[in-house]
């Protein structure tokens, strides 16, 4: 039986990490402002925004990529003009294939 300590399982069980997540332990790096979605043919992924600082975001990038890998699983990391608050948050998208995964950029963004 698959291991559910890790966010891989339940991505690949379509369960929900809510409880998951509380544990501090748990989360993927810089995790805040997440929810867990599923797609129509209940493929799920998580979505976070956390805050951070615009020079920084090579770094933030490389830490979250590296972390997910490590997990087996993928992640996309989209700049401060995906975030709900432009000018200090970026997008975090993380799930087992996010290939057919599209976002747009944040009505607020210039």
């Amino acid at each position: 039986m698959p291991s559910r300590s890790t966010l891989k399982y339940y991505f690949e069980n379509g369960r929900d990490v809510g409880e998951y997540l509380r544990n501090e332990e748990n989360r993927p790096p810089f995790y805040d402002h997440g929810y867990m979605y599923k797609t129509k043919d209940r493929k799920a992924f998580i979505v976070y925004q956390p805050y951070g600082a615009l020079d920084k975001m090579d770094e933030y990038r490389q830490v979250i990529e590296c972390w997910a890998i490590e997990q087996g699983i993928e992640a996309k990391v989209y700049g401060y003009d995906y975030g709900w608050y432009t000018s200090s948050s970026y997008l975090v998208i993380m799930g087992l294939d996010l290939s057919d995964i599209k976002v747009e950029k944040a009505l607020n963004s210039h």
